[in-house]
């Protein structure tokens, strides 16, 4: 597996399937494409790939890791922060030792505990930074979005965003049990809904991508007080923290300590 021409740095918190739009939007090439000379392509089907396997939001195999590390020439612990595995450490929805999930296909797939099949996002997040090359391919899709906990925006204080404001579909919602819409499509942005508009024309036509700007979502009704966003803002810097990777071994749960690497949530049935 040659390396590509030019690739990308990853961003703060990306998920993998952020990178490859983003990737595919920079080389100016379909999602597809970047998953057959990266190595992501299922194999045993000659061609272009027409899914991502959802269970590869999750873990990558050596082979997997390494073939897609050299590709897009980053480091292997490059592409591991990119995957919702090590996000376990410290969430145990997400580690196999607090769960029977015990494959990575057993963990993605409707995992209670984790947004699998679609994600929450801040539209600002999306627009980017300013520099230069978010400005053309956007901001990241963040992990932590995927988690259910995480609710609000701290930097921007607006809560976070579920659905498209264009076609109401569920924000980044896999098509045909594949992580990535539109595979083929070389025409969409990162920041736009890859979901299938309403149809107006024959069943046997492929239906147009909605296309909608998510990063010009207007404001959610019933905007919030600033006293509600403030106590909401320290709750989600309270929770944000527990799951950073420097985060305190322990916090006060029903008034006694519990240990931050085993929550008692991922014992219980949901």
């Amino acid at each position: 597996m040659r390396s590509l021409p030019r690739s990308l740095d990853p961003l703060t918190d990306e998920t993998i399937t952020g990178f490859v739009l983003r990737l595919a939007h920079r080389l100016g090439t379909t999602p597809a494409e970047i998953l057959l000379r990266t190595g992501l392509a299922p194999g045993g089907n000659p061609g272009l790939p027409t899914r991502l396997p959802l269970s590869f939001q999750y873990h990558l195999d050596g082979a997997h890791l390494t073939v897609f590390a050299r590709a897009t020439l980053l480091t292997p612990a490059e592409v591991a922060d990119m995957l919702l595995a090590p996000l376990g450490q410290r969430y145990g929805p997400l580690n196999p030792a607090f769960t029977p999930r015990s494959t990575p296909a057993r963990m993605i797939y409707d995992n209670p505990w984790v947004l699998t099949r679609s994600t929450r996002y801040c539209p600002p997040c999306l627009t980017g930074n300013g520099t230069p090359i978010q400005n053309r391919h956007g901001g990241p899709w963040q992990r932590l979005w995927r988690l259910p906990m995480i609710f609000l925006c701290v930097r921007h204080q607006r809560l976070l965003a579920h659905q498209c404001p264009g076609c109401g579909a569920l924000a980044k919602s896999p098509h045909a049990g594949s992580a990535i819409a539109r595979l083929s499509d070389d025409a969409l942005n990162p920041w736009q809904c890859r979901s299938a508009e309403a149809r107006s024309v024959p069943a046997e036509q492929p239906a147009h991508a909605c296309g909608a700007d998510l990063t010009r979502e207007s404001a959610p009704a019933g905007e919030l007080d600033s006293a509600t966003m403030a106590a909401l803002v320290q709750v989600q810097r309270h929770l944000a923290g527990l799951l950073a990777a420097g985060g305190p071994k322990s916090t006060t749960s029903a008034g006694a300590p519990s240990p931050t690497t085993s929550p008692i949530c991922a014992r219980r049935s949901p």
